[in-house]
């Protein structure tokens, strides 16, 4: 990349330009595409060698190929795609109406409430792919998946403390930088029958203060 970090077998950065160089035939053109979308060329040098520096526009996951095109268009097969994920800017703070929040009986928490049925199932649309959306507990890391090529995620989050949790979602993208997160949803989890009152720390008086215990 343009830190000279090797991108040889894959990987992320931020940085551009991702620099591809090699040899071939002198005259042919050396071709690098995005998936199937040729991206940049450039002609191989008498010396056989040649550079394409590449900039990538769009952040996210890259299927980077690189193949040869003669003089009467008579193309190659290309090398195996190289996944490089770009990443020039953080992760967007998640769309709340892009999430939904159920339980495990499909009650829906996503304004909020009180459950005791494992687990709290959290899902969303809109992110960016290979980026990881993580679910919080105030702000404690709980749970994470990452986002798959539809932009779609989808987190099955078990509660093990009984009492109210301070819920919020947001996304990490493989470089380690982080977006916002949404504002906590509040969720009351209760699995566990009150425990019996203390009959001999409890008392009962009628309304002169007289003890009826």
């Amino acid at each position: 990349d343009g830190n000279g970090h090797d991108l040889s077998a894959g990987g992320n950065t931020g940085i551009n330009p991702i620099n591809f160089g090699g040899t071939g035939k002198p005259g042919e053109i050396a071709i690098v595409y995005d998936g199937d979308e040729p991206i940049a060329s450039t002609i191989v040098g008498e010396d056989g060698k040649w550079h394409i520096p590449v900039q990538l526009g769009d952040d996210g996951q890259h299927d980077l190929s690189v193949g040869f095109e003669d003089a009467a268009g008579n193309k190659g097969d290309r090398t195996d795609p190289v996944d490089v994920g770009f990443y020039d800017e953080p992760p967007k703070t998640p769309n709340p109406e892009d999430i939904t929040i159920t339980d495990g009986s499909g009650q829906d928490l996503s304004n909020g409430g009180n459950t005791k049925i494992n687990p709290i199932n959290f899902g969303g649309t809109g992110g960016r792919p290979g980026d990881i959306a993580i679910v919080y507990d105030g702000d404690k890391p709980i749970a994470s998946t990452v986002v798959g090529e539809d932009g779609k995620w989808t987190i099955p989050v078990v509660v093990d403390e009984d009492g109210k949790h301070d819920l919020s979602v947001g996304f990490e993208d493989p470089l380690g930088q982080k977006g916002g997160t949404t504002d906590p949803v509040d969720v009351g989890f209760y699995e566990k029958e009150p425990p019996q009152p203390d009959t001999d720390s409890m008392t009962v008086k009628d309304g002169h203060g007289n003890d009826l215990s």
